[in-house]
């Protein structure tokens, strides 16, 4: 596997701070894989890559198109440039792909996914709650797990999932898809998922001792946010648990169009709000917060945001002040173990300061 949190097979780890190699690294980690006994290998091809040509030359058998949401508009500048990068990955790379059959799994509820255009030699199958191939329903979530019904070539088969929230019903069916198009059964993807509890800083549930229900997530886009958060407003309310609070900031040197956006997501699911600091880098945090407070939504409800700059003391305060049975998620940094201040990279985990809330 290689991601945006590390790259790793089995017990070997290498740290990275591209979510894609360069097209030197990236071959040399998989010639490393292979030669520590890898015979299949799954990576995240980041449009950056897809634009610079990074993964040119790599004989893909499967891609897999998820979603579009807004990101990275300070390196592309617009959405139809930030899509043309994704496409290359299921045109031109699929096309140049040296293996005989190549696959291009697609959401098709995405309407991103209805737009791409796949390579003549590649096969599309489509997943989704609306999909032709693997179609799912979900049935039943709570705030530990989910349940969806997948529907493909005319049977029909139950999922359980250890984690929280429809976007996973949606990555699992992906997963299912493209392991299927290999030559696994959907009976061996189901099996293997059951006890699969999810990506670090993904959704991620945070034990701690106090009757609340905290959780971490990567999203740093406010489609991202509103998804997360809809997922939680979900089962809060067929719960009835008492209130949902977000804790999030926006990074500096990044974005600024966003940062507005991100505090009107927030506000559209949450109770209430601690609008704090992300990664400022070079930027005042305070300007980054102002930034994100020029949404009309928060004219409209000042009262539901507690604006505390210091990322730490805004996490405690959440657990602390929350109801008890309250559900609380702390967005924008998910797995990352550090905080970009300046030009200086700081230690500091969204998890370790969720669990040390309490000390205080």
């Amino acid at each position: 596997m290689l991601g945006t949190i590390d790259h790793h097979i089995k017990t070997h780890v290498w740290k990275t701070s591209l979510t894609t190699p360069n097209a030197i690294d990236l071959n040399r980690r998989l010639q490393e894989m292979q030669a520590l006994g890898a015979k299949a290998v799954v990576f995240e091809v980041s449009s950056h890559a897809l634009d610079q040509k990074r993964v040119d030359g790599v004989n893909f058998d499967v891609a897999i198109f998820t979603n579009l949401t807004r990101d990275h508009m300070d390196y592309h500048k617009d959405m139809p440039t930030y899509f043309k990068a994704k496409q290359r990955l299921f045109s031109e790379v699929l096309l140049a792909s040296k293996k005989d059959q190549t696959y291009a799994v697609i959401n098709s509820d995405s309407s991103y996914g209805k737009q791409i255009q796949v390579a003549a030699k590649a096969k599309p199958v489509y997943y989704g709650e609306s999909a032709e191939d693997f179609k799912f329903t979900i049935t039943k979530q709570d705030i530990q797990s989910i349940e969806f019904e997948l529907h493909y070539q005319g049977k029909q088969y139950t999922v359980n999932l250890p984690m929280v929230g429809a976007h996973n019903a949606y990555n699992a069916t992906a997963a299912i898809a493209c392991c299927n198009s290999l030559g696994v059964s959907v009976e061996t993807c189901i099996k293997a998922l059951e006890n699969f509890k999810g990506v670090p800083g993904r959704l991620e549930r945070v034990e701690i001792d106090k009757n609340v229900n905290a959780f971490v997530d990567y999203a740093h886009t406010d489609q991202a946010l509103a998804s997360v958060l809809n997922t939680l407003l979900e089962v809060k309310t067929e719960k009835n648990l008492p209130e949902l609070i977000t804790v999030f900031g926006c990074g500096g040197d990044r974005d600024k169009g966003k940062r507005p956006l991100m505090l009107e997501a927030a506000l559209n699911y949450s109770d209430k709000v601690y609008l704090t600091s992300d990664n400022p880098r070079t930027e005042d945090p305070m300007t980054i917060i102002e930034d994100c407070l020029t949404t009309d939504k928060y004219t409209a409800k000042s009262s539901n945001v507690i604006v505390e700059v210091d990322r730490k003391k805004a996490i405690h305060r959440a657990i602390n002040e929350a109801e008890e049975g309250a559900v609380i998620l702390v967005a924008g940094k998910g797995h990352e173990d550090y905080q970009i201040i300046g030009t200086e990279k700081k230690n500091f985990s969204d998890i370790e300061c969720i669990k040390e809330s309490l000390s205080e």
